[in-house]
């Protein structure tokens, strides 16, 4: 059975400090999952920096659904 996290993490950078929410799947973030199976596809598009070039979820986005 596959398992699925949701992990709170925060971030900082020069101009904020945010939270924001990790995806696990069988404890693999869901972004290197994607980035994996986008990669192909970028490299035929000559743009490897789009393949799984996401950020976390906000919370908000989240749980106030």
């Amino acid at each position: 059975m596959d398992q699925i996290e949701f992990i709170l993490q925060e971030k900082q950078n020069d101009s904020c400090h945010y939270t924001y929410v990790t995806i696990l799947v069988n404890e693999q973030d869901i972004i290197d999952k994607l980035k994996k199976h986008e990669m192909p596809f970028a490299k035929k598009e000559g743009l490897i920096n789009i393949a799984g070039s996401y950020e976390g979820l906000l919370p908000e986005t989240l749980y106030n659904n």
